[in-house]
């Protein structure tokens, strides 16, 4: 359930990432995921935390891979069409430049996105492969 406000605290989320560089385990897709869940539903999913790309996979391998831990992250809600997401919503995208071949990436009303090297940046619809109600 979103708490009142979400709306305020996700942008203000959006707007921080907006800043950073990226970084394992602070400006990341998964990072920027938690933060969403949080700004939208006033509680962030227990995560371990993790300050490398091999203690993310390594986590994310514990977690079950990328789909499962979106799914424990947004409460147990089934994968959703991408279609169909709205602000908050977590959305996984397919990513060539990463290890796993995906990385997360949140829905922003008619944008998606995701953290870049530096900021954030607008993922094409083409590349949208699940999503996740928040």
């Amino acid at each position: 359930m979103r708490v009142v406000g979400w709306e305020r605290r996700l942008a203000a989320a959006f707007d921080a990432h907006a800043l950073m560089r990226f970084s394992w385990g602070i400006h990341d897709c998964c990072q920027m995921g938690l933060d969403a869940i949080e700004a939208c539903t006033g509680t962030r999913p227990p995560i371990l935390p993790y300050g490398s790309e091999r203690e993310a996979a390594r986590l994310l391998r514990e977690l079950g891979g990328m789909e499962a831990a979106a799914q424990m992250c947004c409460g147990g809600a089934p994968a959703i069409d991408c279609a169909l997401a709205q602000r908050g919503d977590l959305v996984l995208v397919t990513e060539p430049t990463s290890m796993f071949g995906h990385a997360f990436a949140v829905c922003a009303g008619r944008a998606v996105l995701a953290p870049a090297e530096f900021g954030l940046v607008e993922v094409p619809a083409a590349r949208h492969v699940r999503a996740w109600r928040v």
